[in-house]
């Protein structure tokens, strides 16, 4: 852990570039901001690394992906989550396999 006191944000999103937006911006607002899935696992492991929230964005299909995993596992160790989910039809029927 370093001596770094700013807040943790974990990003969760399968779209790489919508993450590293998100971490820009909030990088800019002071926060430090975690976004790569290893990274975020090794933040998790680390018991002295503070979490204050995560930022979830992706569909869930029940696939068992990566994503998928670190979420549930982001939710059980009890880490204020907020979902961000594109609702739209279009969107949904994007990710249901076929």
């Amino acid at each position: 852990m370093s001596n770094d006191n700013r807040k943790v944000i974990i990003i969760v999103d399968e779209n790489a570039e919508t993450a590293a937006y998100i971490s820009g911006v909030l990088t800019r607002c002071g926060y430090k901001t975690i976004i790569t899935l290893p990274e975020i696992q090794t933040c998790l492991s680390d018991s002295r690394e503070r979490i204050s929230l995560a930022l979830i964005n992706f569909f869930p299909a029940g696939r068992g992906t990566a994503a998928e995993e670190l979420a549930g596992n982001i939710i059980s160790e009890g880490i204020p989550v907020v979902s961000i989910a594109d609702n739209s039809a279009e969107s949904a029927a994007a990710h249901v396999p076929v």
